[in-house]
């Protein structure tokens, strides 16, 4: 398996979570979805990140979206963050809100167009797992975080989340240093930050899954960090959503076989 400078770190955290799934990482969907089917003979390929590679077939189109940013500036990149314009979602077979447990915004484009095409909307949350040591040593329940004197750091595109999940887990923090997204730590930036955690006191140090995967490279390091674990929700139940997916598989198959 490749290391997580190399491959990418959402890649990597999706193979360490799904043992014995190959995970494919490359630039053209279309050659590493030939090399999933000639190498490894997959039958469903679940492509991450490409609504906007129109070369590849699909049966459907999941679109995620973030219940907190709905709100906000529907231009296009470089004026706004969209990487192509709102009417583009009419092609999304459903919507995921997500992080829907940290209050519901609107978009008044986007629930018209959702009104209009017909489009199924299902919840979600991202809600605490548990802690595990650096090394993956130990595991904790996230109840134990409460009380607890803390300090913290992330590279994340949303820190404030992160931050915010620390809190309500009754963590008391004391330290939250914020990184540049998908930053990678050097040594002199860890020995700082194992160096500000032991002076505060702090009960842990607590980072997430995908700045620990950043630093694999030094195993001291991360015999002294905790790692917080989040996973998804899909509300009001996963079963839904599984049937919903299901459903759809089975009718492109049948389309294409008639």
């Amino acid at each position: 398996m490749l290391d997580s400078k190399t491959a990418g770190d959402e890649p990597f955290l999706i193979a360490q979570a799904l043992k014995g799934i190959p995970v494919i990482t490359g630039a053209k969907r279309i050659i590493t979805g030939k090399i999933a089917i000639d190498k490894f003979e997959a039958d469903v390929l679940i492509c991450d990140d490409a609504m906007q590679h129109r070369q590849i077939f699909r049966d459907i189109n999941l679109v995620l979206l973030d219940n907190q940013s709905l709100r906000g500036n529907n231009h296009i990149l470089p004026r706004g963050r969209l990487r192509e314009p709102i009417a583009g979602l009419s092609r999304a077979s459903t919507f995921v809100l997500t992080r829907t447990n940290e209050g519901q915004q609107t978009n008044n484009t986007i629930e018209k167009l959702i009104q209009n095409e017909n489009i199924p909307i299902f919840m979600s949350i991202h809600k605490p797992k548990d802690m595990v040591k650096g090394d993956y040593s130990s595991q904790w329940p996230i109840s134990e975080l409460l009380g607890k004197n803390i300090c913290a750091f992330c590279g994340i595109a949303k820190p404030d989340s992160f931050k915010k999940t620390l809190l309500a887990a009754g963590a008391q923090v004391l330290l939250f240093d914020i990184f540049p997204d998908h930053h990678r730590y050097n040594k002199n930036e860890l020995e700082k930050i194992k160096t500000r955690f032991i002076d505060c006191r702090a009960d842990y140090l607590v980072t997430t899954e995908k700045d620990a995967v950043r630093i694999q490279s030094d195993p001291e390091f991360l015999k002294i960090i905790s790692v917080l674990r989040v996973e998804m929700e899909i509300k009001p139940s996963a079963q839904s959503f599984e049937k919903f997916i299901m459903e759809q598989i089975k009718f492109s198959q049948g389309k294409q076989k008639g």
